[in-house]
C-alpha cells in the first residue's frame, strides 16, 4: 500500500463570509478544511478556497474534499485486485499515480 503525504483528517465543506482577517467580503467563499487541526492554533486546516458565485465554484469545493476518500477507495480497489490486468485497475493505477504527482 501507498503512503500519501496529504493533509490527513476527514475533508468537509463550509460556507464562509470572511476570510482569515475576518474583514467582510462582498462574495462568499465555499472552504475546503480538513478536522486534522493546525500546528500552531487549534483550528481546521485549510485545503482551498472557491468562490462560491461561480457556476462550479460549490461543486468543485464538494470534489475537492471527497479526494481524500477516493484516494483510499482507489487504493483498496488496487490492493484486492491489482494483480488483475483490467482497463478498470489501470484506471484507478494512473488515477492513484496522479494524485501523487507520479505523472509526467
Amino acid at each position: 500500500m501507498t503512503t500519501t503525504q496529504h493533509t490527513g483528517g476527514n475533508w468537509y465543506v463550509e460556507r464562509i463570509h470572511t476570510m482569515a482577517d475576518k474583514t467582510p467580503h462582498d462574495y462568499d467563499i465555499w472552504a475546503v478544511y480538513s478536522t486534522q487541526r493546525t500546528r500552531y492554533a487549534d483550528k481546521p486546516q485549510d485545503i482551498c478556497f472557491f468562490n462560491w458565485r461561480t457556476p462550479a465554484g460549490k461543486s468543485n469545493a464538494h470534489l475537492i474534499s471527497s479526494a481524500p476518500d477516493m484516494f483510499q477507495a482507489l487504493q483498496a480497489i488496487v490492493d484486492a485486485f491489482g494483480d488483475q490486468n483490467s482497463l478498470l485497475i489501470d484506471q484507478c493505477k494512473a488515477a492513484i499515480a496522479k494524485a501523487e504527482g507520479r505523472t509526467k
